[in-house]
């Protein structure tokens, strides 16, 4: 690296140069900055620098990387692939397995990515490790087909024919959580601990799923399923709290347990039509609340912390181009940073583009927004060097919003150097 006095000149020489388009620059780097409000901001993931993908997803997170799935068009016919980024929308990896169909990516921990590939019709419990060559199947020996739907450490779970389980990252590691009293079952989280999801009863139930939680066996199954509803559903846990749904008569409502069916917390929002449960981590839940604008419906990113009046609707934090729909799928806390991923429509692009709402401090040299400033914050700034593409196109590590990728922002981020 240059002496320090030679970068300094360096950036003294090229703000020169650059002076007589300084309001431009300025225009631009407001265009593409982050929106921030109160608290609140936004950073759109969708990847740049990929004209085959037209919407993109976050459905899980975890530390510094965020999985989802894209919607790709090109040479083959229109699909979904796995996806995995780290912080920005430059970051975006593509890991979609050699010879797959389709495949998404819908939970990440321990730097592992769990979800479903399909070869041909058939799907398979996927594995990653940062990469599509790093693709694992876990379909145990003797089983045809599956799906991994959530992560925590080294367990994973999901389904393998009609029953619930959970595996350590291995296909020979498989236990079926399936209880005597069910046909049918699925496991959509763990927190490594616990394991929630939906059965279907063999005696009662008419026949609707039941929301489920379980402690590591198929004799640990506790039904959640609130009295009234017709069908419900666990999808997350940690920590003791189960979040999901329940559906009643002309209504879907957003559901907080504690390991038992009278735990039951109701948490929809009054005044709004719908609302569902996706994520839980430290005390707070994210999902989606329906909202209400005449005889529109619109389907708004939804936070809560424990409560249904402790609702907070996340699309108001949007950039005014995000008009009619968001959802939160997941949810992440690290020191005095909360993370929120999900999606929301950009009715500019038209198109659906990953989303991840960042709750704390300010800090702008940690440019891919793991809660601290870095040699991977120095990378990004090494790696998108020279002038910011036009808007749309964001400029991730252009730390100092002036259009440019330079000495500047490399000693900004030298400067802010550790925790935020």
């Amino acid at each position: 690296m240059p002496p320090m006095s030679m970068m300094k000149n360096a950036g003294l020489r090229l703000s020169r140069r650059l002076l007589g388009t300084a309001l431009l620059m300025s225009a631009i780097a407001a265009i593409i900055a982050p929106r921030a409000r109160a608290q609140w901001t936004v950073v759109n993931l969708h990847p740049v620098g990929h004209p085959e993908v037209f919407n993109s997803y976050l459905t899980g997170i975890e530390g510094g990387q965020q999985v989802g799935y894209v919607r790709v068009q090109g040479a083959v016919p229109v699909t979904n692939h796995a996806a995995l980024w780290s912080g920005t929308p430059e970051s975006f990896v593509d890991l979609h397995p050699d010879g797959a169909t389709i495949s998404s990516a819908v939970s990440v921990s321990n730097g592992k990515q769990v979800g479903t590939a399909y070869f041909g019709s058939v799907p398979r419990p996927s594995l990653w490790t940062g990469t599509a060559a790093s693709w694992v199947d876990l379909t145990p020996p003797g089983s045809s087909a599956g799906s991994a739907l959530g992560a925590s450490g080294t367990q994973q779970v999901g389904q393998v024919g009609s029953h619930a389980g959970r595996w350590s990252s291995t296909a020979g590691s498989w236990i079926d959580l399936n209880p005597s009293a069910a046909t049918e079952s699925t496991a959509w989280d763990t927190d490594g601990t616990q394991q929630v999801g939906y059965v279907y009863l063999s005696n009662g139930g008419n026949g609707n799923s039941r929301a489920s939680v379980w402690n590591g066996t198929a004799g640990s199954w506790v039904d959640l399923h609130p009295s009234a509803a017709f069908i419900s559903r666990a999808v997350a846990v940690h920590n003791g709290q189960q979040v999901g749904w329940g559906s009643y008569t002309l209504t879907q409502r957003a559901h907080l347990w504690t390991g038992t069916a009278n735990s039951l917390v109701n948490l929809h929002p009054p005044g709004t039509g719908q609302s569902r449960c996706n994520g839980v981590h430290n005390g707070q839940q994210v999902g989606m609340a329906s909202v209400i604008v005449g005889p529109i419906v619109i389907e708004h990113a939804a936070l809560w912390s424990g409560t249904a009046a402790s609702w907070v609707d996340l699309h108001t934090f949007l950039p005014p181009q995000f008009l009619v729909s968001s959802e939160a799928m997941d949810i992440w806390h690290s020191g005095p940073y909360t993370y929120v991923v999900g999606h929301a429509y950009n009715n500019t692009t038209q198109r659906y583009e990953a989303i991840m709402w960042i709750n704390g401090p300010a800090c702008p040299a940690d440019i891919n927004h793991d809660g601290s400033v870095n040699v991977n914050d120095l990378l990004a700034v090494i790696t998108g060097w020279g002038p910011c593409p036009q808007p749309p196109a964001v400029c991730s590590g252009d730390v100092n919003n002036d259009g440019q990728v330079d000495v500047n922002d490399l000693l900004a981020v030298i400067t802010s150097w550790g925790n935020c």
